[in-house]
C-alpha cells in the first residue's frame, strides 16, 4: 500500500509539480517517514503530538545554528 501512495504522489508531482494533491493517505505516510527518519523506527508511535514537535522543533534550531557556526568559519 505504501508503495503505492508513493507511486501516486510522485505521479502527481510530474503533473502538478506538487506533493499533497488531495491525497490524505500520503499526507500521514509522508509524516511517519519523515519521523522514522529523524527520531527512529516507529517514533510517531511512541511520542506524543506534542513530543514529536519539540523533538522536530530541537532539532531544527540545533541544525540552524550550527549552519551559522559553519558560516563564521
Amino acid at each position: 500500500m505504501e508503495l503505492h501512495h508513493y507511486r501516486q504522489a510522485v505521479d502527481d508531482y510530474d503533473k502538478d509539480g506538487g506533493l499533497f494533491t488531495g491525497e490524505p493517505m500520503l499526507k500521514h505516510w509522508f509524516v511517519i517517514n519523515v519521523c522514522d527518519v529523524l527520531l527512529g523506527e516507529n517514533a510517531m508511535y511512541k511520542y506524543s503530538p506534542r513530543e514529536l514537535y519539540e523533538k522536530l522543533q530541537e532539532m531544527s534550531e540545533t541544525h540552524r545554528l550550527k549552519l551559522e557556526e559553519e558560516e563564521r568559519v
